[in-house]
Order: C-alpha cells, then structure tokens, then sequence
C-alpha cells in the first residue's frame, strides 16, 4: 500500500509538472512526434487555434494599424481554393504582367507574404514584425524591398482568417473597420477541398510538420479528409467555418468574393474582376501577358516559385513546401468520383444542415454569380 500511494503522489507531482510547465511553454509538445500539436493546443498555444501557426496576433486589436495601409490587398481566400494562385495572379495584374516592376517574384512568402504565418515556434509577431523590415537575404537584397517595393501601386498579402465579427477566434480581420483595405476571398466546392487537403497535406516539408509537432497530418484516403472538414472536425474551419464567416460580407464594397469552380472555368473574366477591383487598367498586351502568368501552364513550370520559403528561420527548416510540389492541376467538378456513399450522404446532410439559405448555399458550394 506504501508503495501504492508514493506512485500516486510521485504521479500526481509529475502530472502538476507537465501541467505547469505546458502552460508556461505549451512549445514543449511540439517536440511530441505526430501528435504534439494536439496538446499544444489544449495548453493553450497559439491561443488554442489550429493550424498551430495561424497566428492572429498581427491582427489583433489595433495592430493592423502598425503595418496595414490603405490599399493593400488582402488575398484570404479559402484553404484549398486558390489562394496561391490568387496571390500570384493579383500580383501579376499590379505589374501589369511585366517582369521589370519591382523585385522578380522570388517566392511567395517574399513577394505577397503571409504575414501571420510564424517561422518557427515560439516567434513572437514583434520579432517578425521588425525582421520582415530589417532582414538582409543571402544573395544581399532585402525583404522588404519584395513585399513592400515603391513600385507596387499597392502592397498583396495572403491571408485565411475571417472577417471580424462572426464569433469565431480566427475572425480577426478588420474588414468593415478598415473599408480602404481590399479582400479577395473565394470558397470551392467541399468534397473538392477536402481532395484537395487529402493530396496537398504529405507535399509539406517532413522537418516543417515536426517543428509544429505533425501538423498538418496526413489523412489516409479522401474519405478522412471529409470527415475531419465537417462540423467537429479538425479543419472544419477550412469550410464550414470559412463560408459561414464570409457569407454575410460578400457584398461589402472591399470584398471581392469568388469561387473556384468559377474562376477555372474563364480566367480571362477572373482577371477582369480581379483588376477592375484593384484599380488596376490593363491594355490588351498587358491582360495577355497577365493571362498566361495566371495560367496553370505557366506556374507548374515556375513551381520553384511557390515553396514558401522561410527567411526567418534559425532552426534549418527553410521551406514549407517540397520543393515545386504546391501547384495542382487547376480543375474543377466531377469532385464525387471515388468517393464512399455514406461519406458523401454524411456531407450533405451538414451542408443543408448549416447552409439553410438556398443562395449561400449555391455560392459555397457550387459558386455562380452573387
């Protein structure tokens, strides 16, 4: 019996330890393999949001003042709906298509970064903050003279949190309080995303998931991805979260809303959209050179562009993303193939059950004009 209660007490002491430390340096389960995001969130790091390095900090409050300008364009569209290919197609319209504005599109952290995504664990946003201003790169040229060059009429940054308002902890984004700052975002069809997360999720750099403790996972078969994208699930955020937070802005006159199987159909009238929203005239040699830069032809050849390099990074990790692994095919519909029945019954029973107005669910799920 004595032996019985000192392991009891030296377990209970162990147990108030982890516990003690995890609150104060949650980063430590990190160093759990596979999992180790999970209890990171549940002590509390990153605010207990996941993914682990979706930081809102940036725009918290009045941060978004710092560094945010009337005029910039905020590409926060849909996990899995085209954000990559937003970011580098409003790029492109800016330019005017030509590649002598500017410093050349190096990377996509470079040129139209996501200012939230953290480095490495345990970053704080004041230490990014100042190195995306300060950081000289290997080859001598700046940072800062990528993403905030005097020869962009406006500066792009990617983002996917929501509009503040909706409730949710990733609903950070003044978008109503800062009318003078633009938001192209865009949802896609689910079963599409959740094939998509399925493919996408292994294409990350192994030493990028364990600095954040396994995330992403991997998802075995399609299948799971659904699973883990409806209401409960680990990256519901990544639809149902996301359309539902979206729904009631898509007609604020700072918002461009969209859809993926939209956007695929005609890039020619994407591009035109996505000018005319920001402010951009286009000759007819300039739309021309912009449409092939915004074709999936051109960016699978440029793959190496879409890494998502980390030049803030002391740790060895210098990319998320294999190296021009990140763009796919570019194509919509037919997203059912292959899919099991019951999984497919199961989500369709969510979206009538969470998308009750006919016209939101028309967007979020198949798009069409709003």
């Amino acid at each position: 019996m004595g032996v019985c209660k000192t392991l009891t007490v030296v377990v209970g002491f162990v147990a108030v330890l982890i516990g003690t430390v995890g609150k104060i340096y949650p980063e430590i389960f990190l160093n759990i393999p596979n999992i180790g995001f999970i209890p990171f969130m549940l002590m509390g790091g990153n605010n207990g949001i996941l993914p682990p390095y979706f930081d809102i900090t940036p725009w918290q409050g009045n941060n978004p003042s710092e560094w945010l300008r009337d005029g910039d364009v905020v590409v926060a569209v849909g996990p899995k709906a085209g954000t990559t290919w937003m970011c580098y197609c409003v790029d492109a319209i800016r330019r005017k298509g030509s590649d002598k504005v500017g410093l050349p599109f190096t990377d996509m952290m470079l040129t139209t970064p996501w200012i939230e995504l953290p480095h490495q664990p345990g970053e704080k946003w004041a230490d990014r903050q100042s190195k995306y201003n300060s950081t000289v790169l290997p080859d001598g040229t700046k940072l800062k003279d990528y993403w905030d060059n005097a020869a962009f009429p406006f500066r792009v940054f990617k983002s996917h949190f929501l509009p503040r308002g909706s409730g949710d902890p990733t609903s950070v984004l003044p978008v109503r309080e800062r009318p003078n700052v633009k938001y192209v975002v865009a949802a896609r069809n689910p079963i599409e995303v959740a094939k998509s997360v399925h493919a996408f999720f292994p294409k990350h750099v192994e030493a990028f998931r364990n600095m954040w403790g396994g995330f992403p996972p991997i998802f075995p078969t399609p299948e799971a991805a659904i699973k883990e994208l409806m209401p409960g699930g680990q990256i519901e955020s990544f639809y149902f979260g996301y359309v539902k937070a979206w729904w009631p802005f898509v007609k604020e006159p700072n918002v461009l809303a969209l859809h993926y199987s939209d956007m695929v159909k005609d890039t020619s009238v994407l591009v035109d959209k996505l000018a005319k929203f920001v402010g951009v005239t286009l000759s007819g040699g300039e739309k021309a050179k912009v449409l092939e830069k915004c074709g999936f032809k051109h960016m699978k050849e440029n793959s190496h562009l879409f890494d998502y390099r980390l030049p803030l990074n002391t740790m060895g990790v210098e990319r998320v993303m294999q190296a021009g692994t990140h763009i796919n095919k570019g194509k919509s519909g037919h997203s059912e193939d292959g899919i099991d029945k019951d999984v497919l019954k199961a989500l369709d029973d969510a979206v009538n059950r969470e998308l009750t107005d006919p016209k939101f669910k028309q967007w979020a799920v198949n798009g069409g004009d709003l």
